[in-house]
Formats: C-alpha cells, sequence, structure tokens
C-alpha cells in the first residue's frame, strides 16, 4: 500500500466487521496479487457486500497480513482505535437441504430451520450446542402502561416465518435471510456467520407501522438457569440471579414483584454457560428478559401507553434494526473476555465510510502506523489487549495502552514502524516511568494481571535526548 512504510504487515480493516453504508473506493495499488516489501500479497477476495435488514447495501472489508501477527492496528488522524487485530479468512461451507440451511467453519456450525426460520448454533471445539428457537420474534400485549410492563403472557403471538433464503455467500461470511410477519408489518431477518473468527451476527429490523400496546421479543438461547447468565453494567458483570432480597418496585404502580426478577438493563454484553463452553452475546441493546419456559430474549421494542398519561403511546412508528453478536468461548466470563469482547463492538469504527459517499483509506490514514504482536509468552489462554492507539504529543510520535484481561502474566514483543527507537512506558497522564530498549526494531513488554500499560510510540533518541536537556 502506498501509505504504509515497507512493512512485512497489514493493516487489519474493520476488524470487528461493522455494517457501513455506502461505496467503498480502494486505491488500484491495493490489489490483491501487487508485491509488498519483496512479497507476494495472498490472492483472495477481500470485499463482500451485503444488505442490511431492511434493504441498505453495505460493504464489509478485511485485508490478510503477510506475516503470522497477532493484532495490527490503524492510526487514523485525531482518532482513538478500538483493538484490531489480524484474521486470517477461512472456508465457509453453505449446505441447503429442503429442511434447513447449514453454514460451517472450523469452530461453529449453524443450522436455519427452512419452515420456523429458527436457528441453531453449535461451538465445534468445545462440543457445546445453543438451541432453543434462536432469532424467534414474538409479541406480547401489553395491558398497562410503560412503567410497570404489565403483560398479558396468555395472548402471546408468534411471528409466522414467509420464506428462508441464502444471502451473500463469500470468503468472509455467508448469510441466511428470514421474513417473517407479526403484528401485520414484516420482520426480515439476518444470520450472519464469520469464516474468519469464531462470531455469528443476529440481525433484524421492522419498518413499523406504530400499531399501539405490544411489548416485541426476539429470543436469544434457551438457558436452563438465571445463575447461568451474566451480564454487563456500568464498570462491572452480574449475575442475573444476583437480585437483593429487598429489591423491588417502590411505588405501587410500578413493574409487579414477579416480573421485577426477569427484565435487566444490560451495558454492551451478556454470557451463558452453556455446560461445556460458554457463549458471549455482544449488543448496544439494553432491554433483556428471562423466563425458565422462554429463556433468554432481547426485549426489541415497546408500544404501551404512558404513565403520564394514558391517551399518549410511545408508538415506535418508523423503521427499527437491532444487531447482535454471539462468540463462543470459555463457560467463565472473565476467562471469556466478555468485557473486551462487548468494549471492541461497542467503539466507534475507526475509518466510517459515510452514507452515500466515498472513503479512500490513503486518504484518512497517517505514514508509519503499524504495529505488530511479533511474539506472546502469555500464561493461559488471556491474551494483551490493545485498547487505544492515538496520535502523541509530538508528530510522528503515538500512544498505545495494552490491557491484560487475566489473572496470568502477558510477556510479548512489539514491533512496527510505529516502535521508534526509543519507546517509554509512562503513566496515565504521559509522565516518564521507564525506558523501553529497542532491539533488532522490537521492544519486549511485560503486562501483569488485569494491569493498563501505557506506552509512549515512535519518539526518536534524539527528540528525547533534546526533552531531557529541556527538563533538566
Amino acid at each position: 500500500l502506498p501509505w504504509l512504510p515497507p512493512t512485512t504487515t497489514l493493516v487489519a480493516f474493520n476488524p470487528t466487521l461493522a455494517t457501513w453504508s455506502g461505496d467503498l473506493a480502494v486505491p488500484e495499488d491495493t490489489v490483491a496479487g501487487r508485491s509488498l516489501a519483496g512479497r507476494a500479497t495472498p490472492a483472495v477476495p477481500w470485499i463482500q457486500r451485503g444488505l442490511s435488514p431492511l434493504g441498505r447495501p453495505i460493504v464489509h472489508v478485511r485485508l490478510r497480513g503477510l506475516a503470522p501477527v497477532g493484532f495490527t492496528a490503524i492510526l487514523a488522524d485525531g482518532s482513538v482505535t478500538p483493538d484490531m487485530r489480524l484474521v486470517d479468512d477461512e472456508a465457509v461451507s453453505v449446505s441447503e437441504r429442503p429442511e434447513e440451511i447449514e453454514i460451517a467453519t472450523e469452530g461453529v456450525r449453524v443450522r436455519i430451520d427452512r419452515r420456523t426460520g429458527d436457528a441453531s448454533i453449535c461451538d465445534q471445539r468445545r462440543g457445546t450446542t445453543w438451541a432453543g428457537g434462536i432469532g424467534r420474534l414474538t409479541a406480547v400485549p401489553e395491558t398497562d402502561n410503560d412503567v410497570t410492563l404489565a403483560t398479558d403472557e396468555s395472548a402471546r403471538i408468534e411471528a409466522a416465518c414467509v420464506e428462508v433464503v441464502l444471502g451473500s455467500v463469500g470468503p468472509l461470511f455467508a448469510e441466511v435471510v428470514i421474513r417473517r410477519t407479526l403484528a401485520d408489518a414484516t420482520w426480515t431477518s439476518i444470520v450472519r456467520v464469520h469464516g474468519g473468527e469464531d462470531r455469528i451476527d443476529l440481525e433484524s429490523g421492522v419498518r413499523w407501522w406504530g400499531d399501539k400496546g405490544w411489548q416485541f421479543r426476539m429470543r436469544l438461547a434457551s438457558v436452563p438457569s438465571a445463575s447461568g447468565i451474566v451480564y454487563g453494567t456500568p464498570f462491572h458483570g452480574s449475575a442475573w440471579s444476583d437480585v437483593p432480597s429487598e429489591a423491588g418496585p417502590l411505588l405501587p404502580d410500578e413493574i409487579p414483584v414477579d416480573d421485577y426478577v426477569r427484565y435487566r438493563e444490560v451495558q454492551h454484553w451478556l454470557h451463558l454457560d452453556g455446560g461445556t463452553g460458554g457463549m458471549t452475546i455482544t449488543t448496544q441493546h439494553p432491554g433483556f428478559r428471562y423466563d425458565p419456559v422462554d429463556g433468554l430474549e432481547a426485549v426489541l421494542m415497546r408500544t404501551p401507553a404512558s404513565c403520564g398519561d394514558a391517551r399518549f403511546h410511545w408508538a415506535n412508528a418508523g423503521e427499527h434494526e437491532w444487531r447482535c453478536s454471539y462468540l463462543p468461548g470459555a463457560r467463565d466470563w472473565l476467562r471469556a473476555g466478555t468485557m473486551a469482547h462487548g468494549d471492541r463492538d461497542w467503539r466507534t469504527p475507526v475509518l466510517r465510510v459515510p452514507e452515500g459517499g466515498c472513503l479512500r483509506m490513503g486518504q484518512v490514514a497517517s505514514a508509519h502506523c503499524t504495529i505488530s504482536l511479533l511474539d506472546d509468552r502469555s500464561d493461559g489462554e488471556d491474551r494483551p489487549i490493545l485498547t487505544s492507539l492515538a496520535p502523541g504529543a509530538e508528530p510522528g510520535t503515538a500512544v498505545a495502552r495494552l490491557l491484560h484481561p487475566g489473572d496470568g502474566e502477558s510477556a510479548i514483543r512489539l514491533g512496527g514502524a510505529l516502535v521508534g527507537d526509543d519507546p517509554a512506558q509512562t503513566d496515565m497522564r504521559g509522565a516518564m516511568l521507564r525506558r523501553i530498549p529497542v532491539a533488532d526494531g522490537s521492544v519486549a513488554v511485560a503486562v501483569g494481571p488485569w494491569q493498563l500499560t501505557t506506552l509512549s510510540l515512535g519518539r526518536s533518541s534524539d527528540a528525547a535526548t533534546r526533552s531531557d536537556q529541556v527538563e533538566s
């Protein structure tokens, strides 16, 4: 790439696979097959187009690295980046049968029932199956106002499946499009299985016409007990079953005591214990409900009367889309890296294609912007996370932060043009703690249990000497 220094790594563009609207214009020099640093780039497709649930075109982009590095990051002008990882493309196999569509990768196998549109997920690495009608849509009448959450569960309506068809299929992902009717509206869901990582996206959308008095839910998984659910809360993770004995409604016109234990407000993620393995669900949606019979459900939308004026309803007419992602992992929510998954999906992508516009990567990415994981000697399954990479105070420098999300130790080696020849470890305000020696263009960094380490990169020894003279 003309805007990168000569290096054996490429940037991983949009590794979180967020969906963007519009067209992506890429300089001709980035075409697969051109050489970089004397080596040929892999001739694999890295752009794949698809549709959102409401029919808008989206573009997924991924670049492969030329070296077996663990992560790489883009330093965009003035932007703080999320965790950026290189992920190799893996084959995605699709099987169509009269009764179901099956999508399989090395790590996961997803089946979608053609009759109902319900999905099941098999974690092939751990032998855990998640079934119970994933993606099933239901509507329940709300019988009171927006505060009470009172519903008539006996009048629950299930969506009728209209069609289940194969959508975009390629080396990056394969997706199935499911259309249902519910409450006189057409709902479209997309199940997307990614080939480069063990990840399944579930998206749903509707053009809602504004009928009143409903609560719409989407089933996420069948979980035998609430004790197997942990969910994200501000600066914390809470078990679903951890409800203080004295907790409950303060006033008689609030949510009933029996329903109080069923609803939760979630921040960024949920984690489910499946016995032989776990499942992290990342989402920006806040409302969820659990019942032993109904399983874990996302409360997508409500149209009840206002508690302040029963003549006013939250009709929510218009277009709505919801998205969550399934990431199989360890049974323990800390070992599964749930907080890192939720944080990465919550952050705004570094490079975003504007609505109806074009984006040239060479116009927004600065030169000398690579940082690569060359060696990883971390204890256990926990790996260090590059949580941010931002421009430093001096031109050409950057501030990187590494987090070790576990009880073990991280011993890693970083390389790349961004390291410079006089890197340092600083506190979070930028004050020098110690210089880090450079060997063969790379640095060794140790990150302790649950430690956040800040690095000052891109500094030259001459500039550091002048800075020391000024300070003295």
